[in-house]
């Protein structure tokens, strides 16, 4: 009986850790989002981004910051809906609309940051039908 008891209780701390980790990611990608448009009072927002040698370069034309993210700091690449969110060690986070992306660009792009860093994780949360 003490076996089963240790075992449930081991089993139920694996789910719960695996479950906050999961929510975990979800509402830190939301919280940035809602952070944006406090930020910027608007819930539109117009980048531009591309990609270099070094690494991905974003420009918000909504408040006119630029900000560069070198491929070996890149922690993430989280999947929603509408976006890649690319996240690096250090949290920063830049939105890559997905738009304009056909889906053989979009796992084009994909590969291709995977093959800058190695490490790389790339998330993809479910998406609402």
């Amino acid at each position: 009986m003490k076996n089963y008891l240790l075992a449930a209780v081991y089993l139920f701390g694996f789910l719960f850790f695996l479950l906050v980790r999961i929510l975990l990611k979800r509402i830190t990608v939301n919280k940035n989002l809602r952070n944006m448009r406090e930020l910027n009072g608007t819930d539109r927002y117009e980048y531009i981004t591309w990609f270099d040698e070094e690494g991905l370069v974003g420009i918000n034309l909504t408040n006119h910051a630029e900000v560069k993210l070198l491929y070996q700091s890149l922690k993430r690449v989280v999947e929603t809906e509408q976006i890649l969110a690319v996240v690096t060690r250090g949290s920063q986070f830049q939105p890559v609309f997905k738009k304009d992306l056909e889906q053989r660009e979009l796992e084009d792009l994909l590969a291709f940051l995977q093959s800058r860093n190695k490490k790389l994780k790339i998330i993809r949360m479910k998406h609402k039908k």
